[in-house]
């Protein structure tokens, strides 16, 4: 296995080291998938496992002040020109979704906004990511489609920009964008009740908002986790 020796971690700094990402994404309830990308940024110090497994991290080192250097490792939006700010809002107005999800079906972890468009023509997403800079292109599981996807504090970098431009997903796009300004006020950390119960009330209303009128929310588990969160009093954790 090789160390990698990323610097952003000093002795001054208080540290708890994790055995593995599951534990360490767990710790400060984020996503397992979230904290990969951390550690293959180099956010974090770990070690490395090499051949066949050389995407697993172990011993990770999170410090105390996680939460400014996940902050730091957002990505901004690249400066978009009207013509691709109307562009892009039409996709996603038509082709696209906003969404608030769940990282888990733990009822105590926390969720993620995303802004997606799914086409079968790839240039087109490519498009996407190369006018922001941001995002991640990949097949949808038994479609012929290909989806464009950026998350958290970069998906609402780019529909502030786009924002005015959204004829049907305006709304959508200030709730989402309030969740994650909501988000980072609170820093990257194990959240409390209150917290989870907001990010709860905007996953449920970001879906209200895409109903059809005379339409009620299909009771399906990411609508029932969030409707069990709603009605707990206390923390049982």
């Amino acid at each position: 296995m090789s160390v990698n020796n990323s610097s952003v971690v000093t002795n001054a700094i208080p540290t708890t080291t994790y055995a593995t990402a599951s534990k360490a994404a767990k710790a400060i309830g984020i996503a397992h998938q979230t904290m990969m990308r951390y550690c293959r940024d180099s956010v974090f110090k770990h070690t490395r496992a090499g051949g066949p497994k050389k995407n697993r991290y172990y011993d990770i080192v999170i410090p105390d002040n996680w939460a400014d250097l996940i902050g730091r490792s957002t990505k901004a939006c690249q400066p978009l020109s009207l013509e691709d700010s109307v562009y892009m809002a039409s996709f996603i107005d038509g082709e696209g979704c906003i969404t608030i999800q769940p990282n888990s079906d733990d009822l105590f972890t926390s969720s993620t906004m995303f802004a997606k468009v799914t086409n079968n023509d790839v240039p087109v997403l490519e498009w996407h990511r190369q006018v922001t800079g941001l995002g991640s292109i990949h097949p949808v599981t038994s479609t012929r489609a290909f989806q464009w996807t950026v998350g958290t504090q970069e998906a609402a970098n780019v529909l502030k920009q786009i924002r005015p431009h959204f004829k049907i997903k305006g709304d959508q796009a200030d709730l989402a964008m309030q969740f994650q300004a909501a988000k980072r006020q609170f820093g990257v950390r194990m959240r409390s009740l209150k917290e989870l119960q907001a990010e709860a009330r905007a996953y449920l209303d970001l879906r209200k908002l895409k109903l059809f009128p005379g339409d009620t929310l299909n009771q399906d588990a990411s609508v029932k986790r969030a409707q069990d969160l709603l009605k707990l009093k206390k923390d049982p954790r």
